[in-house]
């Protein structure tokens, strides 16, 4: 991470890569509920950091935000956390490209409809929900490489 910083700091121009490590930080924060630098014995810890180290040792749920808990497929969010984690490799050369990024989200997605029809949700109202009508994601196109700089 403080490579990614410090190049950025000394070109001033966001790469493809860098942009995919970004997606993953926020790709994190959106499964845990945590901001980008946390604190752990009162120093501070990028949250990139913080996931690797519980998805290493096995535990998933360690990073899943509380308030969506039964809300999600496991298989769903395993997948999603592990893109996130290959988003935020230190190297860019080991960093998915955007377009493998937007195919393992959209099976991702895909694993949790399926699975909600099988498992069902539990909301914190207790009910069960009704299978999504979302069957078709054709809407969810890769996206196209940027114009030349």
């Amino acid at each position: 991470m403080v490579s990614l910083v410090f190049r950025y700091s000394i070109t001033c121009t966001a790469t493809v890569k860098s942009d995919v490590y970004s997606f993953g930080v926020v790709l994190l924060e959106i499964i845990s509920g945590q901001r980008p630098i946390l604190f752990s014995a009162g120093k501070p810890l990028h949250i990139a950091q913080w996931a690797k180290s519980l998805l290493y040792t096995g535990d998933l749920l360690g990073i899943v935000d509380g308030r969506i808990e039964g809300r999600y497929s496991i298989k769903s969010i395993r997948r999603v956390a592990d893109v996130a984690v290959r988003c935020t490799s230190d190297r860019g050369e080991d960093r998915p490209t955007m377009t493998f990024i937007v195919q393992e989200l959209k099976e991702a997605l895909q694993m949790d409809l399926s699975d909600s029809v099988d498992e069902g949700y539990t909301f914190a109202s207790g009910s069960r929900t009704e299978q999504s009508e979302i069957t078709d994601l054709s809407f969810i196109d890769a996206p196209t490489a940027p114009p030349a700089r």
